[in-house]
């Protein structure tokens, strides 16, 4: 699927079920995710990869439609991201340096 077609298909989604709808199924699907990484964690009867690896394509198909709902501009967002990648980065190189 074409970047355009899977645009198009998260704006059909949000237009079809709605913005409240959709805030309310991502928040669903990162309660999920969550789940499935505390069971792994614990290690008694954790979840699996495939388990987790579905959970994250959620919410990353939900992500997509907040950005939507949101009205994210891509240049800021890229912007925001690199400034938090800058500082990761940053802190990163300190800790490597003290060890």
């Amino acid at each position: 699927m074409s970047d355009i077609e899977e645009q198009d298909l998260y704006g059909l989604a949000v237009n079809k079920w709605g913005k409240d709808t959709q805030i309310d199924m991502a928040i669903e699907e990162l309660s999920e995710l969550i789940k499935v990484l505390a069971k792994r964690k614990r290690k008694v009867n954790g979840s699996s990869i495939a388990e987790i690896y579905d959970e994250i394509v959620d919410v990353d198909i939900m992500l997509h439609q907040l950005r939507i709902i949101f009205i994210f501009d891509d240049k800021k967002f890229n912007i925001v991201k690199n400034i938090k990648l800058k500082r990761l980065k940053k802190i990163l190189e300190a800790r490597t340096l003290k060890v």
